[in-house]
């Protein structure tokens, strides 16, 4: 089954300025998909569609073979660190829990169960002793982990991850990358990144956006890797 479909999209924040255009893409569940592309070239506008963040001029966007607002638990985000407010007074634990939020949840406390949840998300990057550790008091990547967390809390069918790896040391790097093999085993994963070389031997696909779509499997990119 195709988890992000798009069938003739086109998608512009400026009138005659298409950012995507006339793209189509399947991607199956079970896929762990890279995608590449020059800055501005499409990349996080195309996971904000699949995300029903913003709608395309033209063409069709499904998740799930549905419209993108009917499935966004089955969808974890994990945004780009840069994109998130750092100085909100909450706490790495608090942040995960927001992962969870809904509807039901207005005028209401967390369940102990949905609690217990978030701190099993924490303990699963590492970070279970910095439960109570105010967000903004983390490393940068600490934080990137506790964003992960907030992803994977409500164990989506699907991980969207947008430059996980921006800003971050090596030694999270490769914490991260062993995180996500693990991951994939329950999970699909879609992820935007400007550095395809550690990801390669683990994709299944490897999709060049700018503007356009670009298809290609990983040994075409192997070849050419020291």
């Amino acid at each position: 089954m195709s988890a992000l479909t798009a069938e003739h999209v086109t998608c512009a924040y400026s009138p005659g300025k298409p950012v995507l255009e006339d793209v189509n893409l399947r991607v199956p569940e079970s896929n762990f998909t890279v995608v590449t592309g020059p800055n501005g070239g499409g990349k996080s506008t195309l996971l904000k569609l699949f995300l029903g963040l913003i709608k395309p001029q033209r063409g069709e966007v499904r998740v799930f073979g549905e419209p993108p607002h009917t499935h966004v638990s089955e969808l974890g985000y994990m945004p780009q660190r840069t994109n998130v407010n750092t100085e909100v007074p909450v706490t790495a634990l608090q942040s995960v829990l927001m992962g969870q939020l809904s509807v039901k949840h207005i005028g209401r406390s967390f369940t102990r169960q949905e609690v217990d949840t978030a701190c099993t998300a924490l303990d699963n990057v590492g970070l279970c002793e910095c439960a109570s550790t105010p967000f903004s008091d983390l490393s940068g990547g600490q934080q990137q982990r506790v964003l992960l967390a907030r992803a994977i809390v409500n164990h989506p069918r699907m991980l969207v991850l947008d430059e996980p790896l921006a800003n971050i040391d090596a030694q999270w790097q490769d914490y991260l990358f062993d995180l996500l093999i693990e991951l994939h085993q329950s999970m699909g994963i879609i992820l935007v990144t400007h550095n395809l070389a550690p990801l390669l031997s683990n994709a299944d696909r490897v999709l060049c956006i700018n503007r356009s779509i670009e298809d290609h499997p990983p040994r075409e990119f192997t070849r050419h890797t020291p």
